[in-house]
């Protein structure tokens, strides 16, 4: 930041296919289908002012990955498997790890 102003650097372009993202500390999170029909996620630093050629932090598979959410523990990946809501942790350790869900989730009265 100079004198109170942000100082502001291009993250993504177009043709990076760009449909989600998530921040933690200074990295970035980019969901993208560029390349990956069923989207895949990126992770850049905030201070490298182009998108990274490096693997995906979580790559395309055969699931859909509908979108993100960041938490204390790590990236949660929101994914839609045939219809079924399904959900990925990619802990702050690196590993990426299924998330067990309630087979039928109940109201509470």
């Amino acid at each position: 930041m100079l004198a109170g102003r942000p100082q502001w650097r291009k993250a993504c372009d177009v043709v990076d296919e760009v449909t989600g993202f998530a921040f933690r500390g200074d990295e970035l999170y980019l969901q993208t289908t560029r390349d990956a029909a069923n989207a895949k996620y990126r992770r850049r630093r905030c201070q490298v002012p182009t998108l990274p050629a490096q693997r995906p932090v979580v790559p395309e598979g055969q699931i859909v990955i509908e979108g993100i959410g960041m938490a204390r523990d790590g990236l949660y990946v929101r994914d839609m498997d045939v219809g079924t809501l399904a959900l990925r942790r990619l802990g702050n350790d690196g590993k990426l790890q299924s998330v067990k869900l309630p087979s039928r989730l109940v109201p509470t009265r």
